[in-house]
């Protein structure tokens, strides 16, 4: 396994298709903002159990998909947004009025809170990539969804 292919020492990278493409292309920033958005979804879970934590690792593994399907990997699909929408109704079953909620309730609360702000970054950044016609309503979709459903985590977690 080459860890280090030195191939992106001039500013580029390659894509799944073969594509080469600077690293400060905007779709190079949106896959970035969802890898830091999985990786603090992964430090959630170690501080996580029970159906929080399937919840969450469940997220991380679409997460993987989710970059794929950005970056045109053969056999990565958009994941779907149903599984979410299901959690986010358990939250909106338990609450009946909108609720901010402080980041700082938990180590868990603000590891998913920081996971939900980064993915509302990614959301934005897809905006455009979207009006240009470089990504499809699918992932704009999901990643609204999925900002969503991490606040429908922490409002489970406040149950």
């Amino acid at each position: 396994m080459i860890i280090s292919s030195r191939s992106g020492d001039t500013g580029e990278t390659s894509i799944g298709n073969g594509a080469k493409v600077s690293k400060d292309d905007p779709i190079m920033c949106l896959i970035g903002a969802i890898d830091e958005c999985q990786a603090h979804a992964g430090a959630a879970r170690v501080l996580s159990n029970g159906k929080t934590y399937e919840n969450i690792l469940y997220i991380e593994r679409e997460l993987g998909l989710l970059m794929g399907h950005i970056a045109h990997c053969e056999g990565c699909e958009c994941p779907l947004i149903e599984p979410l929408e299901e959690v986010i109704a358990q939250a909106e079953s338990k609450v009946e009025n909108f609720i901010f909620l402080l980041p700082g309730e938990s180590q868990l609360s603000a590891a998913l809170h920081i996971a939900r702000t980064i993915t509302r970054r990614a959301e934005r950044l897809s905006v455009a990539l979207f009006k240009e016609g470089r990504i499809g309503s699918d992932v704009l979709r999901y990643l609204n969804r999925l900002s969503d459903y991490f606040y429908a985590l922490i409002l489970l977690l406040e149950d």
